[in-house]
């Protein structure tokens, strides 16, 4: 299931998001020794993790966290214009038609490869259909540059903000990604999703198909 998690909602999936930021501190803390925020000893939460955040979220038939990833609007504080604005030349985009997209992880338990890229594609499938329902024209995203040929190979419109530096020791590079009718279509037809996999707390079955 993908849920999309707002402020109205997020008392109904106070577990789930535990569960994510418990895989976030797991990946991005333990295994990416990233200096962030940990609560409780178990959780990685920052300063972004506001009432304004989306989460798009991967879940298992037992409501696990499976994937997920945080949209911020660009109009409210967010990591690119408001901690590394140094990486796009000039200002950052700005505007209600643009989101940042961060903390994209997936569950550490996870050992299954093709369930693995069935979680990937779907939870793709679901940030074009969000930006699709809601007029986001454009995702402005901080990325590894490691990471980046696969985003370049995934439908989407990539345009580079400004050259690759080092932050934190690794070598990063900000985006935006656009032309999201195009992407989705790729993205669906790559995985064989034959509809939409974002449905809004009513139960699918797109991961199992």
């Amino acid at each position: 299931m993908i849920h999309i998690v707002t402020a109205t909602n997020r008392d109904a999936h106070r577990a789930l998001l535990r569960d994510m930021h418990r895989d976030r501190k797991r990946v991005f803390v333990d295994r990416f020794g990233w200096q962030v925020p940990v609560v409780d000893g178990e959780l990685e939460i920052d300063q972004f993790d506001t009432d304004a955040a989306v989460y798009l979220v991967a879940a298992s038939p037992e409501g696990r966290h499976w994937g997920s990833t945080r949209l911020l609007p660009s109009t409210a504080p967010h990591i690119l214009g408001d901690l590394f604005p140094e990486l796009a030349d000039g200002a950052p985009p700005r505007g209600a038609d643009v989101w940042e997209t961060t903390r994209l992880v997936y569950s550490p338990d996870i050992r299954d490869m093709a369930l693995l890229d069935r979680i990937r594609m779907t939870l793709r499938a679901a940030m074009l259909e969000h930006a699709l329902a809601e007029g986001i024209r454009g995702y402005s995203c901080i990325v590894r540059m490691e990471f980046l040929p696969a985003i370049l190979a995934s439908g989407w419109r990539v345009t580079p903000l400004g050259l690759p530096r080092e932050i934190g020791g690794e070598t990063c590079t900000a985006v935006l990604l656009e032309d999201m009718a195009a992407a989705l279509a790729a993205t669906r037809e790559r995985a064989q999703l034959a509809g939409p996999v974002l449905l809004r707390d009513r139960p699918q079955a797109a991961l199992a198909a």
